[in-house]
């Protein structure tokens, strides 16, 4: 899957896209003279799941957002947030799965740090910017950073703490995304500043992002072995002429079968994350798979 890597350089407002291929990193970047000028450094970057956009946070110069051509690395229409209050510092940042919703860390030399959501479809930039919601203050162990994972949840670390903060519903509106301040019992490991920063393309699904809310329903079956090594899985429904669909990371769908036994099939594909559906009777479901063959 061919991906942007984007670097800011300190003391200019030039962002470098450098687009990374099977055949390796372009050593070409296409050069972004965008947004503010960067004076104490860039904390992260963070491109959507369907590298449509690209959000920025920074060291008290005001955290970004851009939309991002995914075909030539070009950004545009930045938003910019005005700095926090004195001293803060806007850290982590994470798109929500559907792309309608910004999450970011913001922090203060007291160890005092705050989880901030925006809302993306609030219209005009002033809008996305007042859309700016206060989701929690953690006053020890600060937050730092905020990762989406295959689950679709949004996990924030929190420096030497015990537990890892989850955001169970990101694509919901303010404190409807349910934040749970300890939600992941680390048993007795401390997490430290950070997360592993995935790259969020992994788990897109082009039917989120396009709006599309298929009915989905948790119809208590089992699929096995996930992962698979050999790319047959086994699944325990006594529904017959179930739809099997299969689509990859970008969302496009790599196989399409019927299927009335027990058995799926997916040998011919190559390894990797895919998203299983399966649909029956008017009733669909959809799960991740892993073949690692």
């Amino acid at each position: 899957i061919d991906v942007w890597i984007a670097v800011s350089k300190i003391y200019t407002n030039n962002i470098y896209c450098y687009l990374l291929t099977a055949t390796g990193l372009s050593t070409s970047p296409v050069i972004n003279s965008i947004g503010n000028i960067e004076n104490y450094g860039t904390c992260h970057f963070k491109f959507s799941p369907s590298g449509k956009k690209l959000a920025m946070t920074r060291n008290i110069d005001g955290s970004h957002i851009f939309d991002c051509d995914p075909a030539t690395g070009i950004l545009s229409n930045p938003v910019i947030f005005p700095p926090g209050n004195g001293n803060w510092v806007d850290i982590g940042v994470e798109f929500s799965p559907d792309e309608t919703k910004l999450y970011f860390v913001r922090g203060h030399p007291l160890s005092i740090t705050e989880l901030y959501q925006v809302d993306l479809m609030a219209g005009s930039p002033t809008n996305i910017i007042n859309s700016l919601t206060l989701i929690d203050t953690v006053s020890q162990n600060p937050a730092s950073n905020v990762q989406i994972a295959s689950d679709g949840y949004l996990y924030v670390a929190r420096s030497l703490h015990y537990s890892l903060g989850r955001v169970n519903m990101p694509n919901a509106l303010g404190i409807n995304c349910n934040f749970v301040d300890s939600a992941v019992n680390l048993l007795g490991r401390r997490c430290s500043n950070g997360l592993p920063m995935f790259i969020s393309s992994y788990f897109y699904d082009s039917t989120l992002v396009a709006g599309i809310e298929p009915h989905v329903v948790n119809s208590g079956y089992s699929l096995y072995p996930n992962p698979s090594v050999s790319g047959m899985f086994y699944i325990d429904i006594t529904l017959k002429a179930r739809l099997i669909e299969v689509y990859d990371l970008l969302g496009k769908r790599v196989t399409k079968q019927y299927v009335d036994g027990n058995s799926i099939d997916l040998s011919a594909l190559n390894n990797g994350m895919y998203t299983l559906e399966i649909t029956t009777q008017g009733y669909r479901t959809k799960q991740k798979i892993i073949i690692h063959k």
